[in-house]
């Protein structure tokens, strides 16, 4: 598992979310062409993020899992 972290245009931060290696793959492809990214926490919450809103995003590749 990895972590990605991401930054939007108006500086709201979303942190700390773990991915497979496949996912991330996945992730970083689909931002990069655009594509809004959805997911679901474990309590049920859906979240989007809008491609066209991210500033930044970061990878960190040693989360120790």
């Amino acid at each position: 598992m990895k972590v990605i972290n991401f930054t939007e245009k108006n500086g709201t931060k979303t942190t700390g979310l773990k991915f497979s290696d496949e996912l991330i793959e996945l992730t970083v492809k689909g931002i990069l062409k655009g594509e809004d990214l959805e997911f679901k926490y474990h309590d049920g919450t859906e979240v989007i993020i809008k491609a066209e809103d991210i500033a930044s995003f970061e990878i960190n590749m040693n989360t120790g899992d």
